[in-house]
Order: structure tokens, then sequence, then C-alpha cells
């Protein structure tokens, strides 16, 4: 499944977005079954502009920040602990204990189901 291979690129760059399209015929590749049958996590901002979904599991907590909402992903460098492979020199001290925290985390409530397990983390 080429769709799926390594591709030259930023860092960061995801595929098969393109300029709001997607890179594939999804359509047909799923009806053929040609797809990562990998787990997913979909994230947003609470100032996203979507509509909740009866079939996802919504997990909803409003944090205190000077503006509403976050420049669309600019927490996923910090999330997956990448700051530096993004930011290079620019990372600081903080960011990197953010980010350790953060993969940290994500990766409790992977296996978990929990964010708090393990790794003397503080509560969420």
């Amino acid at each position: 499944m080429a769709l799926f291979a390594p591709q030259g690129g930023p860092f960061t760059y995801t595929l098969p977005m393109i300029d709001g399209r997607t890179g594939a015929p999804h359509c047909e590749n799923f009806e053929k079954g040609e797809f990562a049958k990998v787990a997913m996590m979909i994230g947003a901002t609470s100032a996203d502009r979507v509509y909740p979904s009866t079939s996802t599991a919504l997990f909803l907590r409003r944090g205190v920040g000077a503006r509403p909402g976050a420049q669309h992903a600019t927490d996923i460098p910090i999330f997956f602990d990448s700051q530096s492979a993004e930011h290079g020199e620019e990372t600081g001290v903080r960011h990197n204990a953010m980010g350790d925290a953060m993969s940290s985390y994500l990766v409790n409530f992977a296996k978990n189901g929990a964010p708090n397990t393990g790794w003397g983390l503080k509560v969420w």
C-alpha cells in the first residue's frame, strides 16, 4: 500500500491531506479493504467548529487561556514529543519537559484508558 510508505517532505507532514483534499481515492480504497487497520486518535481544540458525534468517545475539558482555543495543530509537536525536530535549537528546557510529560500521558491513556497511570505523573 503505497499510501502508507514513507514520503519525503517536512518532518511533521502527514499524508494524504493536500490543500483540503485527500490524496488517495479513499472511498474506493476503503471498499477494497486497502487501508491501515490501526487505532487512531482524532483531536480538536475547543475553538474548532464541529459538532459532536454519538459514534465517537467525547472527552471534554476546557482549559483557561489568554485567548480562546489555539492555533490549529500547534500542540501536535509537544503532544508527540517531537518539538525538537519541529523547532530545532529554539526548543527550550520547558518545551522538552512538556513534550515528555504529554507523550507519557498519551501512552498511558492508550495503554490503560487513564492518563495518570504509572511513571509518577501528576494527576491530569
